[in-house]
Order: C-alpha cells, then sequence, then structure tokens
C-alpha cells in the first residue's frame, strides 16, 4: 500500500501526517524521523482497523508540484 506523506517544518522540528488517513500525524526533531513515525503509526493504525473487521483505507489522494513562473501585471 502507497499513501501520501505531507512533512511540514514546524517551529521544533517536523510534523508528518497522511490526508488519506487524517487520524494518524506523527511529531519528530527530523525530516526521516517524522516520515519512519508516521510509516509505524500508519501501519499501526490499518492493523488495528483489520482487527476489528473494518477495511483497509485506499489512496484516494494525488499529488502535483505546480510551478508559478510569472504572475504577469497585477495592472
Amino acid at each position: 500500500m502507497r499513501y501520501v506523506a505531507i512533512i511540514e517544518p514546524t517551529h521544533n522540528g517536523f510534523t508528518a501526517y497522511s490526508p488519506d488517513l487524517p487520524v494518524c500525524s506523527v511529531n519528530s526533531l527530523t525530516e526521516e524521523k517524522a516520515a519512519e513515525a508516521l510509516k509505524e503509526a500508519l501501519k499501526r493504525h490499518i492493523k488495528k482497523l483489520k482487527q476489528v473487521g473494518l477495511e483497509t483505507p485506499q489512496s484516494y489522494c494525488k499529488t502535483a508540484i505546480i510551478e508559478i513562473t510569472s504572475l504577469g501585471n497585477d495592472r
């Protein structure tokens, strides 16, 4: 399974979450540790869902990089 991970800097490290499973979010001192902690949190959450008979959420998020090259004339 593959899920989109959002990793954002904070004033004291990084926070990470997946829009596909918004109940899972983590904080860590480094970007790499935040990514690894999120991976583990997602695994635990999915395991719990399976234990109670619920389906594994499918990834629905897509990512894109949007480049703004010119703002043109604002007049």
